[in-house]
């Protein structure tokens, strides 16, 4: 059975680090990502060793030079399981630390990606037609989570949560949704200029 792979946005989630840095990490240390998918859709995946080092790298980026980040990723890589630290030069690296901190998120990732169903090829939320992108487009553009409740009384404040997690680890291809719903639109828009294409009652 193959090691368990995520994807770049993913691991930005379990570690709590924006998406762009997770990449920089990837593209300068020793790590060989996997491409995962068909060819021409391939993405790159990484395993659990590489995400407890990317969360070591972390914490150490401006303890360690360049060069002994690269050592700690072979030294991580050649420690079993069951190893509470790793040695870099005189410095003692609690191993465990950061693979409870790594066990930990990607137990809140498996939580989030529960409370999502696909649903005629789009994530939505679990029990309802609610796409999730179109959720955590609404947050970015700014609506608040009370303003969200108003449009989808249907959700709660933790399937919003959830809805907006999701979306970060699984980010939207192709267009993205509008940061306003149709409904706030409306409201806020000048509709004093349809009067003279509307036919008078009675």
């Amino acid at each position: 059975m193959p090691d368990p792979q995520w994807t770049l946005p993913e691991a930005a989630f379990v570690l709590d680090q924006p998406l762009d840095a997770i990449k920089r990490d990837v593209n300068r240390r020793p790590l060989k990502p996997e491409a995962s998918g068909p060819s021409r859709r391939a993405v790159r995946c990484v395993g659990l060793t590489d995400l407890v080092y990317l969360d070591m790298v972390a914490t150490y980026r401006h303890t360690l030079t360049p060069s002994a980040l690269d050592d700690l990723y072979v030294a991580v890589a050649k420690e079993p399981a069951q190893s509470a630290s790793v040695s870099v030069g005189p410095l003692i690296v609690h191993l465990k630390r950061h693979r409870t901190n790594v066990a930990q998120r990607l137990k809140a990732l498996e939580a989030v990606d529960r409370a999502i169903e696909i649903k005629h090829g789009a994530p939505v939320v679990r029990g309802t037609d609610i796409e999730v992108h179109r959720l955590a487009a609404l947050s970015a553009g700014g609506a608040t989570d009370e303003e969200i409740l108003e449009d989808y009384p249907s959700l709660t404040l933790a399937k919003i949560k959830a809805a907006t997690a999701y979306a970060r680890a699984h980010p939207k291809s192709g267009r993205p949704y509008p940061a306003t719903s149709a409904k706030r639109a409306m409201q806020g828009a000048d509709l004093t200029g349809l009067e003279r294409f509307m036919r008078p009652r009675g």
